[in-house]
């Protein structure tokens, strides 16, 4: 469940919190009606800002805690043409039960119908704790680099272009720009428990791209 209300920017920085909600109430969803027990945060640039490769990066502290999900992240601004999956660019993805990595990845769909992207993660001690520069420079096709505080973590080098398709498919397109914090219960994230501290606040200092 996203709320506006949990967006603001105060002394500088922009905000974005998840909160345990007091009196939830049912949402609509493909899934039909659920009954969130958090509120997240999520802000984006689709419709206003997109770029093909580049320099992304921006300066964050994120909020911490066992059961929270953050990511900053790029996606398709278009669906390409009748390529049968999404790219999606994972520039920073902690997860507040892993205190000292955050893992950067790319996602995208090859020709056996699997991920043929990669997750990596990057050392960053108290990132929770304190603020840290995290980006990806892109080539616009094949090649991300990753990096933190200006120092190289991992290379991908996209080898999963389908038949059809430029071997730099489909990371050759306008990517846009998401920021978000949300609670989660996955793999990399149990539940909250008692340990978790609502609201948790990720803050940003600024946001850059360059072409």
């Amino acid at each position: 469940y996203d709320d506006p209300s949990h967006v603001w920017v105060r002394g500088g920085y922009l905000n974005l919190a998840v909160t345990k909600l007091v009196d939830p109430a049912p949402c609509a969803t493909p899934l039909g009606p659920l009954t969130p027990a958090y509120g997240g945060a999520v802000i984006h640039t689709k419709g206003t800002f997109s770029q093909t490769g580049g320099l992304f990066e921006a300066r964050i502290k994120f909020g911490g805690g066992v059961g929270l999900h953050d990511d900053f992240w790029l996606w398709p601004e278009n669906d390409y043409a009748n390529y049968p999956g999404h790219a999606e660019i994972d520039i920073a993805e902690p997860y507040g039960a892993i205190p000292n990595s955050v893992p950067g990845a790319t996602h995208v769909t090859n020709a056996a119908g699997a991920d043929g992207g990669t997750v990596n993660w990057c050392s960053v001690p108290d990132w929770s704790g304190s603020f840290h520069t995290y980006g990806v420079s892109w080539s616009g096709g094949g090649t991300i680099t990753f990096s933190v505080d200006g120092t190289t973590c991992f290379s991908f080098t996209n080898q999963s272009a389908l038949a059809g398709y430029p071997p730099t498919a489909p990371f050759d397109q306008p990517f846009f720009m998401i920021l978000q914090t949300l609670v989660d219960d996955g793999a990399f994230s149990p539940a909250p428990n008692a340990s978790t501290v609502f609201p948790a606040v990720t803050q940003v200092d600024w946001v850059r791209v360059w072409k």
